[in-house]
């Protein structure tokens, strides 16, 4: 918060590991980070960093430690699969991400070790927006003579559809989509600077359960050395409907509601935090003072009262 009295950020990530088949209670651990010294918080320029950076800085740290746990269950003769919630395509240099570079290379060997220890690591996306499927579409309605850049920036007559939408007409309950790959140059810069393992392919999988009202498809982005594995892409079709199921109505992977909870700063707790934070400063004689924005937004909201008009 650029308003604060001190300038810090917190990032807790939750770990929840569930087996299946076996006798064995799920495993489970927070691990908090705290930032707040100048090399943190200010980028090259002397520039408070952005909320951009922040949170490409938590994804990467999200992928590092799902690489930690996966290489430490890599003896296990089961299967691993590794759950990150969201997309697996990063590409923070497209975005206003201080040390972006850096970053990237750090995800990377993130996947690295993932694949090292022969995890099958998917990114799960419950709402997307992708249309690849539909400009695929739009493409094979077009003449030779009609394929020009003006008839590709939109998807003609099925502008506004997205591929989740078309595969809720198509997938029944539990099925699949066949395998696909992103034709993108991120997707291309995976697949050439480190490797045909890296290059992400994806699918559709509805998770609703048999008799559902209503489709629930998602999308499941895997690195190509999962998606080329069929003992291992069987197993995680089986492995998100199982997690899916355990909630009943509301079809989510159980082990990622779990994570989301242990990970979850709640309002009191950052309260908590904050006061802890002005007592020390207190005690080392440094003034943190809140901006004037944020004070008077304070003072404006505070006296505020409703009148009805009769």
């Amino acid at each position: 918060d650029p308003h604060a009295a001190a300038p810090y950020y917190l990032i807790n990530i939750g770990m929840f590991a569930y087996y299946h088949g076996v006798q064995h209670l799920p495993d489970q651990a927070t691990q908090p980070f705290l930032y707040y010294g100048d090399n943190s918080i200010y980028d090259r320029d002397g520039r408070l960093i952005n909320n951009q950076t922040v949170n490409a800085r938590r994804s990467v740290m999200e992928m590092q430690q799902l690489a930690e746990e996966a290489w430490r269950m890599r003896a296990d003769p089961q299967l691993t699969l590794a759950i990150h919630d969201g997309g697996l395509l990063k590409f923070f240099g497209a975005t206003d991400v201080a040390g972006a570079q850096a970053l990237e290379g750090d995800y990377m060997t993130a996947l690295v070790k993932l694949r090292d220890a022969r995890a099958a690591l998917i990114g799960y996306i419950e709402r997307s927006r992708s249309t690849y499927v539909i400009s695929l579409l739009h493409l094979l309605s077009l003449h030779a003579d009609q394929v020009t850049d003006a008839n590709l920036k939109s998807n003609g007559e099925l502008e506004g559809l997205t591929d989740d939408l078309l595969f809720t007409r198509v997938l029944k309950s539990g099925e699949r989509s066949a395998i696909m790959t992103q034709n993108s140059p991120q997707n291309y810069a995976y697949k050439t600077k480190q490797g045909a393992d890296f290059e992400i392919a994806f699918f559709y999988l509805n998770v609703a359960a048999a008799g559902a009202d209503r489709a629930a498809v998602i999308r499941v982005d895997l690195p190509m050395w999962a998606a080329q594995d069929r003992a291992a892409v069987d197993a995680i079709h089986a492995l998100i409907l199982t997690q899916c199921a355990i909630q009943g109505r509301k079809p989510y992977p159980y082990a990622l509601t779990r994570a989301d909870e242990l990970a979850h700063v709640s309002g009191g707790e950052k309260a908590q935090f904050e006061e802890l934070l002005r007592v020390q400063m207190h005690r080392q004689r440094v003034e943190g003072e809140s901006s004037n924005k944020l004070q008077t937004k304070g003072l404006a909201r505070a006296d505020r009262r409703q009148h009805k008009l009769g």
